[in-house]
């Protein structure tokens, strides 16, 4: 069997925001990203296989999973914003879940937005 659901495994992670204006953080600091969406593939794929909106601390977890790779992938705003699209681009965090139980914790992920 591969990565996927099925398992007791979980990755759970923290994603943070940081607002610009012009090119240049407005408030300067990072706070939680709520309501983020966050994005599971399993192995080698390149489509996701799960999504998860972030809680009101910007954390996240995807539950029930086999041993195996994972990427996890957010949405952010490319800065200094382009003149043509695409205007995002993809974050993405490569984990793997070794144990059968027990919690892997992922990298925080920070995310721009205008």
């Amino acid at each position: 069997m591969g990565e996927g659901k099925g398992g007791g495994a979980t990755i759970q992670g923290k994603i943070l925001r940081q607002d610009y204006v012009t090119g240049t953080i407005k408030d300067g600091d990072e706070y939680p990203g709520a309501d983020e969406r966050v994005y599971l593939i399993y192995g080698n794929g390149t489509v996701y296989s799960e999504d998860f909106d972030a809680s009101y601390d910007g954390s996240y977890e995807f539950k029930n999973l086999r041993t195996g790779n994972y990427k996890v992938f957010v949405y952010s705003d490319i800065v200094p914003k382009p003149a043509e699209p695409p205007y995002e681009e993809a974050i993405i965090k490569s984990i793997t879940v070794s144990e059968k139980k027990g919690v892997v914790e992922a990298e925080t992920i920070t995310v721009k937005r205008y």
